[in-house]
Order: structure tokens, then C-alpha cells, then sequence
């Protein structure tokens, strides 16, 4: 998985977003807000990370079972496909 240039990560007050980016500049309209778990799977994906490494990741750092570490991820990778900010 790589990681879309089209996409600028921003921390504002402790929020993470990817805003789009287009020739005309940002558009806010279509920002995507990242939780702390969002958030690391965002890092381990341009870490190189696979899903299975990053389930692992999270299980170590949240009390959560690999299972459900796994599926979350699957899920949210998912919807970064869908948005095109990750693709394979």
C-alpha cells in the first residue's frame, strides 16, 4: 500500500486530517479526520507496514484482541482505498 500524494496530514489541537489537495489549492469540504488509531495506521501504512503488522501494532498498544485489531484495520484501510488516499 502507498500512500496518495494528493493528501496533506494536519494537526490542529490535537486532530489529525488529511486534506485533499488540488491545483486550486486546499479543499476543506472533503477533510478526513483521524482518531489515534486512525492515526497509526496512517503512520504504519507509510511505514511499509502490512495489515497484519499493523493489527499487531495496535494490539500492543491499546487493549483491543488481534481479531478485532485486524477487522478495524481492514475496514478503515478500506475506507482510505475509497477516499484514494491510500492505494495499492
Amino acid at each position: 500500500m502507498k500512500i496518495s500524494e494528493k493528501f496533506l496530514l494536519k494537526n490542529i489541537h490535537n486532530e489529525y486530517m488529511l486534506i485533499p489537495l488540488y491545483e486550486q489549492g486546499l479543499d476543506m469540504s472533503k477533510v478526513f479526520n483521524l482518531n489515534e488509531i486512525g492515526y497509526l495506521i496512517y503512520n504504519s501504512i507509510k511505514d511499509g507496514l502490512n495489515i497484519e503488522e499493523i493489527a499487531t501494532k495496535i494490539t500492543s498498544e491499546y487493549k483491543i484482541t488481534y481479531e478485532e485489531a485486524y477487522e478495524d484495520s481492514l475496514a478503515f484501510i478500506e475506507q482510505l482505498k475509497k477516499r484514494e488516499i491510500i492505494y495499492d
